[in-house]
């Protein structure tokens, strides 16, 4: 819609002949509550943890857009709620980043403090969450990602790669205004510093995308597109599988989920379970949803067999784990971030060339995070021949044991299952005896 310029393990089989083709069900999502008919709701995503769910209201002439957050109360949501930072300029397309402690969106407010600079091209911005639950001031993207061009829809995956659409130059398309699905690889996540943005390619753009959501794992996106030949009218969406490192060409979803209205603002819950979009088939924007397999399932795509939950957790926790390890080596802020409980306690002894007794240290979640954005920023990643050696000692229902083997010498960590989330939240660690001794 141009004028309204608006860690999920699917490893996909497209075009199995023994998959037969499924009509998915679209039901609305949270009718009079969320989705109500008397204005807009649009671009709603729900939070890793399943509890909150965020999302744009507007005006049923779209002038003005604010972000809002509904909670779940049982099987019940919560009237939508205005952010504190949003209500003053065009905010849109809320989506939290896998760890659910920064929210990404778009937005024309002014680049800089003081600035009262009128401005009508969008920017990517987000906001860090405290671990009170506040938000705290919203920080714009640097250089080169935002332009003085169109960049909204931002959404990042796990390894802090940042997606979003642009109308910047070198799209491709042709017409007067072009839209294109673009990327940038993190330089400084925890900062928002990112590297040249790329674009994603013919199998993804023509011109015509207006929205992009992408999986955690990289493995799926969503675009919507705004009138493109093959679409049933407005915005429709599209899906592309990733198959190695290419994403395939993108493919129209049929009716129900396509209608001849507008079909737009893509999400997939954490879980795996539902896609949410927003349709215009009620005459305003209202937020719908419809099961993720049967969606797939229509074009011919398949998800295999799940591990049990024992297996699922024990992968997990390993993951959190060389998370928490990879996010030291290669100055991963994103790594850390999504590893590391706010409340982290880490305390070590080590000994200096020379000493006779150990000395004790403390590092905070800060310290952690600040400190693989030095490794970063002096490009100085660990060797691929240092130690990292993962140990798990028991996996219960909510609670981990593991050791880990580093340069810095062994460290042992209790983790938590947190929302559904395995974090690690106490670490106890000794350095190497110089010397050997």
């Amino acid at each position: 819609m141009r004028t309204r310029t608006a860690p999920i393990l699917l490893l996909l089989v497209v075009g199995s002949a023994s998959t037969p083709a499924q009509t998915p069900n679209v039901e609305l999502f949270a009718p009079n509550v969320i989705s109500l008919p008397e204005s807009g709701e649009s671009f709603g995503s729900l939070s890793p943890d399943g509890r909150e769910f965020y999302l744009t209201l507007h005006p049923r002439d779209w002038s003005k857009h604010r972000i809002a957050m509904s909670r779940r109360m049982g099987a019940m949501w919560s009237k939508p709620v205005v952010l504190p930072f949003s209500g003053t300029y065009n905010d849109r397309e809320p989506k939290l980043s896998p760890d659910g402690r920064r929210l990404w969106f778009s937005s024309n407010r002014p680049a800089a403090p003081g600035d009262n600079t009128v401005r009508r091209d969008l920017d990517l911005w987000f906001v860090d969450r405290a671990a009170d639950g506040s938000w705290g001031t919203p920080r714009r993207v640097d250089a080169p990602v935002n332009t003085t061009a169109q960049e909204f829809c931002p959404v990042v995956v796990a390894n802090g790669t940042l997606y979003f659409v642009s109308t910047r130059p070198g799209g491709l398309g042709t017409g007067q205004r072009i839209h294109n699905v673009w990327r940038a690889r993190p330089v400084d996540a925890a900062n928002g510093k990112y590297t040249a943005p790329e674009n994603l390619g013919p199998s993804i753009n023509i011109g015509y995308e207006t929205n992009v959501y992408v999986t955690p794992d990289e493995r799926l996106m969503f675009v919507s597109r705004d009138g493109a030949p093959d679409g049933l009218g407005g915005d429709d969406l599209y899906v592309s599988v990733r198959q190695g490192e290419v994403w395939a060409p993108m493919r129209h979803l049929d009716a129900p989920i396509n209608s001849p209205e507008y079909e737009f603002g893509p999400s997939v819950s954490a879980d795996g379970r539902w896609l949410f979009f927003t349709s215009m088939r009620r005459g305003s924007g209202d937020v719908y949803r419809s099961e993720l397999a049967a969606v797939l399932r229509s074009i011919g795509a398949r998800a295999p067999a799940q591990p049990d939950a024992a297996t699922s957790d024990r992968e997990a926790v390993r993951r959190a784990v060389l998370d928490y390890v990879e996010g030291f080596y290669e100055g991963d802020t994103a790594k850390l971030q999504r590893a590391l409980r706010p409340e982290l306690s880490k305390y070590g002894f080590w000994k200096a060339k020379g000493a006779s007794s150990y000395a004790g240290e403390r590092m905070t979640y800060a310290e952690a995070v600040a400190y693989a954005a030095r490794v970063r920023a002096q490009n100085k990643p660990t060797p691929a021949t240092a130690p990292k050696k993962v140990e798990l000692f028991e996996v219960r229902d909510q609670t981990a044991s593991a050791k880990v083997t580093a340069w810095w010498g062994t460290d042992y960590l209790l983790l938590g299952k947190y929302d559904g989330r395995w974090m690690i939240a106490h670490v106890m660690w000794q350095g190497p005896s110089p010397g050997g001794s």
